[in-house]
């Protein structure tokens, strides 16, 4: 990957042996190690359709609508708010093993998570005496 700023300054990153490597023109280089887990869970994403927080408005009105015989809606003002998915922590079988991971509420509903089954655990019986 290869970000160009200006004709002056490139920026190069590349992930090489489990080091992310930044590499500035005519200043050096600098590698940084990588975590040694396989997969970088986030908080509030999903692990299997990527939904996660956004950003967006809520719009205050007022006014009456012009079908209902009004002037029209104003726009009083705009707060800045999140929309949050729903993500919940599941047991699920993710490659072969039991994990627990963050899913949304509609990777559930899709069938996108995949339960683990139940165990069919009997308590050893206690020795009389």
């Amino acid at each position: 990957m290869l970000f160009v700023l200006n004709y002056r300054f490139v920026l190069a990153i590349a992930v090489q042996n489990r080091y992310l490597v930044l590499a500035r023109s005519n200043i050096g280089a600098w590698a940084y190690k990588l975590p040694e887990q396989e997969h970088i869970y986030m908080s509030r994403v999903c692990y299997f359709t990527g939904k996660r927080t956004v950003a967006g408005r809520k719009i205050a009105r007022r006014g009456k609508a012009k079908y209902l015989g009004g002037v029209g809606r104003k726009i009083t003002g705009s707060t800045k708010r999140k929309f949050k998915a729903n993500i919940q922590k599941v047991r699920a079988v993710v490659d072969g093993t039991v994990t627990r991971v963050r899913v949304s509420a509609k990777a559930i509903h899709m069938g996108l998570v995949h339960k683990p089954p139940k165990r069919n655990y009997q308590p050893a019986e206690k020795a009389a005496g």
